[in-house]
């Protein structure tokens, strides 16, 4: 816990809470993601639409593409349609078991699926005083 200037100690509120996570993890989990994401754009696994998170695609590549998309639609008088949809807290609540599945389903290697499976359990957070 990280005391906040200016606070009173002794009330809860004045203190923030911080999470120490291992560093190597960390460091693996980005190298590890990093490869994973080239090698879904290499393999063609998404579409050439998706934008998130994935190398040499930026949100500025997605506002021209819609915007390409809008302008054709019009010129060629029809309607022009998006849908947004925000997933940010999304894969907190994706079932382990159909993810792990559908990986092996897509035949990705058995190392990396064991790998996942090792970053979605078994983690802990506590609170220290």
């Amino acid at each position: 816990m990280i005391p906040k200037d200016g606070k009173d100690l002794t009330l809860p509120l004045s203190w923030r809470p911080i999470a120490l996570l291992p560093t190597l993890g960390k460091g693996l989990e980005r190298i590890i993601a990093r490869k994973l994401a080239r090698a879904i754009v290499e393999q063609g696994i998404v579409s050439d639409t998706h934008f998130g998170a994935l190398p040499r695609r930026s949100g500025t590549d997605l506002v021209a593409c819609l915007t390409s998309d809008i302008e054709e639609a019009l010129q060629g008088r029809m309607v022009a349609a998006t849908l947004m949809v925000d997933v940010k807290g999304g894969f907190d609540n994706v079932s382990y078991n159909t993810l792990l599945q559908r990986l092996a389903d897509q035949g990705w290697p058995v190392w990396l699926i064991r790998y996942t499976l090792s970053l979605l359990t078994g983690r802990t957070n506590f609170v220290a005083h």
